[in-house]
């Protein structure tokens, strides 16, 4: 599991990108609070979970995140699994 310290790291050694655009195809979690909330913001997906590494606040948690946001966010990029992608930093409109 991803710790504060790997976070940092990636951060640090620009292991990031950075893309902005709307939220799409958001789907949120289920109100049962099991599962996974997800959507893609510049053609880029992203999966959200309750204490994940990175961003995980989910709508339950209270999270700004909803179809049609206007967001830019940092992210851990790994070519070698495309489907993990964290957020490291979030801003909305």
């Amino acid at each position: 599991m991803a710790t504060y310290l790997d976070a940092r790291n990636i951060y640090y050694k620009k292991l990031y990108r950075t893309i902005e655009g709307r939220v799409e195809k958001y789907q949120p979690m289920p109100p049962n609070g099991r599962g996974t909330e997800s959507f893609v913001v510049a053609g880029i997906p992203f999966t959200m979970r309750s204490q994940a590494f990175g961003f995980s606040k989910t709508a339950i948690d209270g999270s700004p995140i909803r179809a049609g946001l206007y967001v830019k966010t940092s992210y851990q990029f790994d070519e070698h699994n495309l489907d993990d992608n964290n957020i490291l930093i979030l801003k909305t409109e």
